[in-house]
């Protein structure tokens, strides 16, 4: 079983980290949208609706996740560090997110997944997450809900 020592925010020393990652081709294809990393993070660390924060284990930093709140809704998004993959730290992370305090407002949670992304469904949908619809929409994607029991 794997285990995160700390989720932490984000912090601009953390792009050289996160530049590793996107030397991968399937980081940089999927999440082309944060690149450049430092005009990406100047834009997300001005925005109070966006929290990103960095999973570590062992002093090793294994993955991102960015939230954007919007009233009780939490979009959220996953990045595991390519040398951690299918070794269930993407479930790990996305557990320990939704149990973070400043975290506790959001009652669904939304996941916007390429259909080709296995790994990424198999690893929502092992925490919880449910497709919204049966088919992907007109851009390949497939939304992937998790509520909160009311109560929690």
């Amino acid at each position: 079983m794997v285990y995160i020592d700390s989720l932490r925010p984000l912090q601009e020393t953390d792009l050289l980290t996160l530049e590793k990652w996107f030397e991968n081709s399937e980081v940089a294809s999927r999440m082309e949208g944060m690149l450049p990393l430092k005009e990406w993070y100047n834009h997300i660390s001005k925005n109070f609706l966006q929290f990103i924060r960095i999973a570590y284990t062992q002093q090793n930093p294994v993955g991102i996740i960015q939230v954007e709140k919007e009233e009780d809704i939490g979009y959220i998004s996953l990045i595991v560090n390519p040398s951690f993959w299918n070794k269930g730290y993407g479930k790990t992370i996305l557990c320990k997110a939704l149990e973070q305090p400043e975290f506790r407002s959001i009652r669904k949670w939304k996941a916007s997944i390429e259909e080709d992304n296995i790994s990424s469904l198999k690893c929502f949908k092992s925490v919880g997450f449910i497709e919204e619809d049966a088919n992907p929409d007109e851009d390949g994607f497939f939304d992937l809900v998790y509520s909160i029991p009311a109560g929690q």
